[in-house]
């Protein structure tokens, strides 16, 4: 007899009254004797009262099925399930079941490590746990090869335990957030079993490594953001990516990551085709400890070595392509040329486009080379670029030839309904001589945009003198900043930032500055009254094309006697006196004027740069 047979035959025996150590017992019965009494005496520590009723259940679990020997810690595993919920024992069965002759059933430690796992509450019952344990059977049975089970512990708890505390510990252990009701199975339900199956089948081919199937898993498991991968698409892609790629490479990227991948893949599926996998070289050396590295080092190599502009590469990388330019990004990577992409922000020729395609360090080198524009602030206003921003820059540096100049016009042409206006307007101006090292770059634009679009003025750019320019926008900013705004008939109001509130203390000159928001018309203009110049004209500026007015001031505090029931108090009163007038549009500061459009003072600009970096703002201009 085995030693299944052996506890059968003497639990029998104990359960209806008997005593087997009464009699003389063979060695193994011994054995197998001893092993029963070590079960019970530590059952009775924790309940006495269910032992019988525990071995009744556990003697008929061996009889009618073909479950191994536990060891005796897998069998106390079982009784505490058993004592908290007594509907283990048709789980266990019902899992036996699906799970039909795989070798591995036949492991005792199979079935502790998933009695380990395995969680009932006080309610559950066989139907509520059915759809988990189904799901647990059908991808054990794909993926489980005798004791290469306990490299899945994540399936394990994810399937057999599922509560909202296991799937934060699955998402968190992979770095997915915190997401829990996202992927949540509703009733216990795997909505995606059936794709997932199909998905394993492909990775188990590939030899995928255990965290790879467990992550696929866990995203797909509920989510309605990953429904690419229920495509069958998606699966020719996988088939192609693993060709290529190493299969580690997959658990270095999260569901962003493949979707990414995917939609480049649909678009043109050539890209990957034609890669060569010897080329993989070319990644191994990136940080793998945060999703979304590998994958944008994979997309940028891909896409660049098509000849796909820097800037699509990196908004797309970073997912902040417009809805426009998502569709330009879409056609150019499908083969397309920009020039012929609809609803584009002004008219392209091909060369520009291939400007605009080959950003590259060149532009860099040039600007370094010229010792005017700081490393730092070239990479900065580089990185922040978006599609539309790429294209304003590359149809000017086209015609200028002047990547200073193209630098710094840029900060102050929005993507707005006037954009080809601007372009046009900036390269004239160059061609007439207009330097921006040369001439005060934010009071012509401003003179020219009040002139223009206000006063609805018809200004003949191609014969215009930049000397007669300037001092046309010197005498009108003059006689702006002469002005002293009195009551204006209209109140309005503009759009507020998110930005809060900003306060600073130099405590060696015992001075208090605030930043604040200009929020009414009203305020530009005393804003532009006290420090004589033209932001008072800046309210359609505001209110129609994105730009928020901040003011830098200094807080001086005194106190002032008041009379009250309770007799004379000192009441704290204050005085705020603007010294700088900031325009931010987007996230980028596009100028900071103090009088007389005069620059910052150095303890001035030291303050804004603390209050930029906080709120993560980039300077356009100085």
């Amino acid at each position: 007899m085995n030693s299944k047979q052996l506890f059968l035959q003497l639990n029998r025996e104990i359960t209806n009254g008997g005593n087997p150590h009464r009699r003389v017992l063979s060695k193994d019965q011994s054995r197998i004797f001893n092993y029963r009494s070590g079960i019970s005496s530590a059952i009775r520590q924790e309940n006495r009262g269910k032992e019988l009723q525990f071995f009744q259940a556990l003697n008929n679990l061996y009889t009618e099925t073909n479950f191994p020997l536990l060891t005796i810690s897998g069998t106390l595993l079982l009784f505490r399930k058993f004592n908290f919920n007594q509907n283990v024992f048709l789980c266990l069965e019902y899992t036996l079941k699906e799970l039909g002759t795989q070798d591995f059933v036949n492991d005792p430690k199979f079935w502790e490590h998933y009695l380990h796992f395995f969680s009932l509450n006080t309610r559950d019952d066989l139907k509520s746990k059915k759809p988990q344990l189904l799901a647990f059977s059908k991808i054990a049975k794909l993926l489980f090869k005798n004791s290469n089970y306990e490299n899945y512990n994540i399936l394990f708890g994810f399937l057999l335990n599922h509560s909202k505390q296991m799937v934060l510990n699955s998402l968190t252990h992979y770095q997915f957030g915190s997401n829990t009701l996202g992927h949540f199975a509703i009733d216990g339900k795997i909505k995606s079993l059936s794709t997932i199956l199909k998905l394993f089948s492909i990775l188990k081919k590939a030899k995928a490594e255990p965290k790879v199937f467990e992550m696929f898993l866990i995203q797909l498991s509920n989510s309605n953001k990953d429904f690419f991968a229920r495509e069958e698409k998606f699966r020719e892609f996988l088939v192609v990516f693993l060709g290529k790629f190493p299969t580690e490479f997959l658990g270095e990227m999260n569901s962003l990551d493949l979707d990414k991948l995917y939609t480049i893949y649909k678009l043109n599926s050539k890209l990957f085709e034609n890669f060569n996998p010897e080329e993989c070289l070319n990644f191994r050396q990136v940080n793998s400890t945060k999703y979304g590295l590998l994958r944008s080092e994979i997309v940028n190599y891909l896409l660049s070595k098509y000849g796909i502009s820097f800037f699509f590469i990196k908004n797309f990388n970073e997912d902040k392509l417009s809805y426009l330019e998502l569709n330009w990004f879409k056609d150019v990577v499908s083969g397309k040329n920009l020039v012929y992409s609809e609803n584009l922000p002004f008219e392209l020729n091909k060369k520009v486009v291939h400007k605009f395609n080959t950003v590259s360090n060149e532009w860099k080198r040039e600007a370094i080379e010229s010792n005017y524009i700081m490393v730092e602030l070239w990479d900065n206003s580089k990185r922040e670029l978006s599609v539309f921003d790429g294209l304003i820059w590359s149809v000017i540096l086209f015609e200028t030839q002047n990547i200073i100049y193209t630098n710094e016009v840029l900060g102050y042409i929005r993507a707005t309904s006037n954009t080809p206006f601007w372009v046009k307007v900036v390269v004239q101006l160059y061609r007439n001589g207009f330097r921006t090292r040369n001439n005060r770059i934010t009071e012509i634009f401003d003179y020219i945009d009040y002139q223009v679009f206000h006063l609805r003025r018809v200004i003949n750019f191609k014969n215009k003198k930049i000397a007669n320019l300037v001092n046309e926008s010197n005498e009108w900013h003059e006689a702006i900043g002469n002005f002293k705004y009195g009551r204006l008939d209209k109140l309005i109001k503009l759009p507020k930032s998110s930005l809060p509130s900003f306060e600073y203390e130099d405590e060696k000159e015992n001075k208090k500055y605030i930043i604040r928001q200009i929020l009414t018309n009203r305020e530009l203009a005393y804003e532009g009254g006290e420090l004589g110049h033209c932001v008072g004209t800046y309210t359609n500026k505001c209110v129609s094309y994105g730009a928020f007015i901040y003011s830098l001031r200094e807080v001086t505090e005194y106190y002032e006697k008041d009379q009250t029931a309770e007799g004379e108090i000192d009441v704290v009163q204050t005085i705020e006196k603007s010294l700088i007038t900031i325009e931010v549009n987007k996230n980028y500061i596009v100028q900071k004027k103090g009088k007389k459009n005069r620059r910052c003072l150095p303890f001035e600009d030291r303050i804004i740069k603390i209050w930029a970096k906080e709120n993560k703002l980039i300077f356009r201009s100085s």
